[in-house]
This record gives C-alpha cells, sequence and structure tokens, in this order.
C-alpha cells in the first residue's frame, strides 16, 4: 500500500490502524509479510448458515453425479449382455 501510495510504510500504517480503530475499515495486518488483507466481518450464524448451502449444494451434486455414474453403469451392462451390441442377431435374420 505504501508504495501504491507512495507514503512512508510506517505513516500508512498509523493511518490504516486508525481507520480499523474507528471502524471504517475491516482488515488485518501481516507485519512479517507485509500483508494487509481486507474483509468484511460476516455474522457467525450467516457464515454457518452459508456453509451449510454450500455444503447441501454440494452434497446434491454428488447425488446427481452418482446417479448418472449408475445409469451408465446399467446401461453397458444391459449392452454387454445384449450379445455384443447385436451383430449376431442381424445375421440370422
Amino acid at each position: 500500500m505504501s508504495e501504491l501510495l507512495n507514503l512512508p510504510e510506517n505513516e500508512v500504517e498509523d493511518f490504516l490502524s486508525t481507520m480499523v480503530v474507528k471502524g471504517a475499515v475491516e482488515a488485518k495486518t501481516d507485519r512479517l509479510e507485509g500483508v494487509v488483507n481486507f474483509r468484511k466481518s460476516q455474522n457467525p450464524n450467516d457464515l454457518l448458515n452459508e456453509w451449510s448451502y454450500n455444503i447441501s449444494e454440494l452434497m446434491s451434486l454428488v447425488q446427481k453425479t452418482t446417479h448418472l455414474i449408475n445409469k451408465e453403469e446399467m446401461v453397458h451392462k444391459h449392452m454387454m449382455a445384449g450379445g455384443g451390441g447385436g451383430s449376431g442377431a442381424a445375421t440370422t435374420a
């Protein structure tokens, strides 16, 4: 940030700290890495609801995929049990 603003690092850090304390922004700084992560914190209930919704969507996709795989396996078994594509039936008729 200090490079973008063309300001000394300590000045930017002080200003950012003041903004965080006042509640103007929500940020977490990693001084060792020199990184600032800006993020809006979520209510824990909202976070859990979002997580639950995402898990439900994932499970729905897994269920649909499993159904399609089972369907393909059944079709493949039926085709294999039918005489290898019906080539023998066509020559006898």
